[in-house]
């Protein structure tokens, strides 16, 4: 194990990890992280981060801790879901597309958010509050239950033990549905990496299923906008419209008359 990934601890509790070989997100407080990162310095490796602590309730407000790999601890004013908005505000894959892959797959809330070395998955849902933490699903190995109720023990990759509150039937339901995001975005990317190909003598027979996703989820993305603006259109006019823009018709259709002409 390298100790890097023990920086920002305090010595005492740093003391006690080392002795344990134990992380104790149960009882781990803020004030167990001595480093504090400004929020306009904050600079995360995502493919390593094994865990975001939620440290906030309704009512009151404390800092975030982020533990990874190489960076160990620190603390940061963000909240998590602030912390995570940064990467995904600079990926190709947005909120949108999570919600449209998890409704597409039929798989359970709340969201992960997966892309490549990025898996994450929440856990530590408080009840008097909105924000939650968040597991790095690269960085577990095995889980257990503990003798105590509602908290999982989990062995890392790294040889440490981190023990949080959740389940283990929930926790291993959630990342083996993030795993299974992952192949299904590995199977639309390589799809799409094989039709743009110039030139390729290998056969590959269509594959109608990234183009079916791409449909649902701009169709998820229209419903959402015109939700937005306060209108209300029925599923299907808003798929055949998506449909024939598709087709590069941009004609403008008077879906007023259009619509309260059907209903008679």
């Amino acid at each position: 194990m390298s100790t890097a990934c023990l920086n920002g601890l305090t010595a005492t509790y740093r003391q006690q990890v080392v002795a344990t070989n134990t992380v104790d997100f149960t009882k781990l407080q803020p004030q167990d992280v001595e480093r504090l990162v400004p929020t306009n310095q904050l600079d995360i490796d995502w493919s390593a981060v094994i865990f975001i602590k939620n440290c906030r309730r309704r009512k009151a407000i404390a800092d975030t801790v982020v533990w990874t790999e190489q960076g160990g601890f620190y603390r940061t004013r963000q909240s998590p879901r602030a912390l995570i908005n940064q990467v995904v505000e600079t990926s190709l894959v947005q909120w949108l597309d999570m919600r449209a892959m998890v409704d597409y797959l039929e798989l359970s809330g709340p969201l992960p958010y997966v892309m490549g070395r990025i898996m994450l998955v929440s856990t530590e849902r408080p009840a008097d509050g909105n924000q939650t933490s968040w597991v790095g699903c690269w960085s577990v190995s095995h889980m257990n239950p503990t003798t105590r109720q509602h908290q999982v023990s989990l062995l890392l990759t790294n040889g440490m033990t981190m023990i949080i509150r959740d389940t283990v039937s929930r926790l291993r339901k959630k990342i083996a549905e993030a795993h299974q995001i992952l192949v299904f975005q590995q199977a639309n990317q390589a799809y799409a990496t094989h039709q743009y190909q110039p030139v390729s003598n290998v056969y590959r027979p269509f594959n109608q299923e990234p183009l079916a996703f791409r449909h649902y989820r701009d169709w998820r993305l229209v419903s959402g906008v015109l939700r937005k603006a306060g209108y209300s259109l029925p599923d299907e006019v808003v798929k055949q419209l998506v449909t024939e823009i598709y087709r590069g018709d941009w004609h403008p259709r008077h879906l007023d008359d259009e619509w309260v002409s059907s209903q008679y």
